[in-house]
């Protein structure tokens, strides 16, 4: 709530007299503040205590002056604005009518009818309540195997397993996509296993076009069972990594094997550092979030970067409640290794691999037409152009999203 005299949401007109109507909500405490959880989509958001009970006198149709002098009374420290606050709760949607007149809103797009009929106890064989421990199994396991065998660890050569540039990226494409759609399987057997719904999105996180998992509706579950579903994707992304590993010792005389192997290595490895970049909202990401019940950490976390850097634009939607400056200044922190991690992906992965690409494609097509090299040269720009309007169609789509 802030000082404002009047509001006006858009074509509506907020007065003290105005009658409103929410939308259904349930409202949770959680640690100093409550989320409050709307029903109809599923989206929740923090709120404070004062912004609680001016929800539930609002349930309780007491008219807009009354809310105000009451919460006034019981928070005579704060600013009360109710005319203000309900412009906040319509911008967010959670208001289904003002003075009997219907209001667009938005919701969130249905479950896929389809993943519903994963049965809840199929995918209880592989997320139950030791998932998170036999996931620590696997890390410690894995970075074992790398301390011992540091000769395993993936370079970004190991993506040339042809001499056609063009079938180096295929295979490239196809084990990525694959190793993707396993990960988001992971999340979605997670959400199944509580008998919970979900959807699956396209979205893109910097250059990486990604699977999005929608998994709003576990907000309700205990910390252990949230957590489980947000590694869920790391669980099943270090299960393979642990049996690429196993097969890489066992088949040495495998050549062509070991060279596909060697693929599936190098992009789990640089997933799997992708996820400790949490200055993006990774799965790492959310287990801190949750665990801290900071529910803002990212746009205070940003917010507290702007104080250094002056190009971050400062989020006034959000605010640090009382007892959170020293996690988000430790989020911030944090923030700052994963924008290293980052760097050092593209200094020691993808800028050699875009390099030798292109050092190997440019002579190509200066060769004649009839050459095979000329056209595996042609396919890779083809490929690379394809990527590329896939991955703008898929921004642009989430920058309206954003904006609507």
């Amino acid at each position: 709530m802030f000082d404002q005299e009047m509001a006006e949401g858009e074509f509506v007109k907020i007065t003290y007299q105005s009658n409103v109507l929410l939308h259904h909500y349930t409202l949770k405490p959680e640690k100093h503040n409550f989320i409050l959880c709307v029903t109809d989509t599923g989206e929740f958001y923090e709120i404070s205590p004062m912004a609680a009970e001016a929800v539930q006198r609002l349930n309780h149709h007491e008219d807009l002056q009354t809310i105000e002098m009451n919460v006034r009374q019981m928070y005579p420290s704060e600013t009360v604005d109710i005319l203000a606050f309900i412009s906040q709760l319509m911008e967010l949607g959670l208001i289904t009518e003002i003075d009997g007149e219907k209001l667009d809103q938005r919701h969130a797009e249905s479950p896929d009818a389809r993943l519903q009929h994963i049965s809840p106890k199929l995918a209880r064989l592989l997320f139950h309540r030791f998932t998170i421990p036999i996931l620590i199994f696997f890390l410690l396991g894995n970075g074992s195997i790398f301390i011992f065998s540091p000769s395993l660890l993936p370079a970004y050569t190991d993506l040339f397993v042809f001499d056609s540039m063009a079938l180096n990226l295929l295979l490239y494409m196809f084990v990525t996509s694959v190793l993707l759609s396993i990960h988001e399987l992971g999340h979605i057997l997670a959400m199944r296993s509580y008998d919970l719904p979900v959807h699956v999105g396209i979205g893109n996180r910097l250059f990486f076009l990604v699977l999005e998992s929608d998994l709003t509706a576990a907000w309700d579950l205990s910390l252990r069972k949230k957590n489980t579903v947000f590694l869920a994707g790391i669980y099943v992304d270090q299960a393979l990594l642990c049996a690429t590993l196993v097969l890489k010792i066992v088949l040495i005389d495998q050549t062509m094997i070991q060279a596909i192997l060697s693929v599936i290595l190098l992009d789990i490895c640089i997933k799997t550092i992708y996820q400790c970049c949490i200055y993006m909202k990774t799965d790492v990401y959310y287990v801190l979030e949750h665990s801290t019940r900071c529910y803002n950490l990212f746009e205070n976390g940003r917010n507290q970067l702007g104080k250094w850097i002056p190009w971050i634009k400062k989020d006034l939607s959000t605010e640090v409640f009382d007892g959170e400056e020293r996690i988000v200044k430790l989020y911030g922190l944090f923030s700052m290794v994963g924008a290293l991690l980052t760097i050092g992906l593209f200094a020691f992965y993808f800028i050699p691999q875009f390099v030798y690409i292109w050092q190997q494609v440019i002579p190509r097509l200066t060769y004649p037409l009839q050459d095979p090299l000329f056209w595996d040269g042609i396919v890779i720009i083809g490929q690379i152009l394809l990527f590329l309007s896939i991955w703008c169609y898929v921004w642009i789509k989430k920058s309206c999203y954003n904006k609507s």
